[in-house]
């Protein structure tokens, strides 16, 4: 890894993490759709990444979005499951060209169709599994896919346009 690789993913981790806590959770679309846009650091990095290193830094940010959020570890559990399962759904959606050694999941270099089907599942596990925790019973099981569903919905429409902006096709 060279340099400009990890001052690259600092400075995405400290930006990811400053948008969640000063401004997406200032947003308050309604009681059912809550996105959290900070997974996306997990599903942007390098997808041949040491697993162990991506589950570390999934933790990593989970815990101080809990500590922001003081929802004692209801995001560092679904930030890490994301990017445990992460490795094998990259492994079941891999392209029949396969990836590149360096190659980055990301929108402008793998087209719109496998990233919608690489980040969708991984983004509405990670919002169900915060809202089901959150909400921790049966009775709530209609609101938590809801608001699950909801949230993903508008989280990925956030992660969309976040990779026009930030992630150009090389050129």
């Amino acid at each position: 890894m060279s340099i400009n690789f990890v001052l690259k993913y600092i400075f995405q981790f400290l930006f990811l993490l400053f948008l969640q806590i000063f401004v997406f959770q200032k947003i308050y679309l309604t009681v059912y759709c809550v996105p959290f846009f900070y997974s996306l650091l997990i599903l942007t990095l390098p997808v041949f990444l040491n697993r162990y290193f991506v589950l570390i830094i999934a933790f990593l940010l989970g815990v101080i979005v809990d500590a922001v959020y003081h929802t004692g570890g209801i995001h560092a559990m679904a930030t890490t499951l994301i990017a445990y399962l992460r490795y094998y759904w990259l492994k079941i959606i891999e392209p029949s060209e396969r990836y590149e050694e360096n190659q980055i999941p990301v929108f402008s270099e793998m087209g719109g169709e496998w990233f919608l089907k690489y980040t969708m599942p991984l983004v509405l596990i990670h919002h169900v599994l915060i809202f089901g925790l959150e909400a921790f019973h049966v009775r709530y099981v209609f609101m938590i896919i809801i608001k699950g569903v909801l949230s993903a919905i508008v989280a990925e429409i956030i992660l969309y346009f976040s990779h026009l902006l930030f992630f150009r096709p090389k050129r």
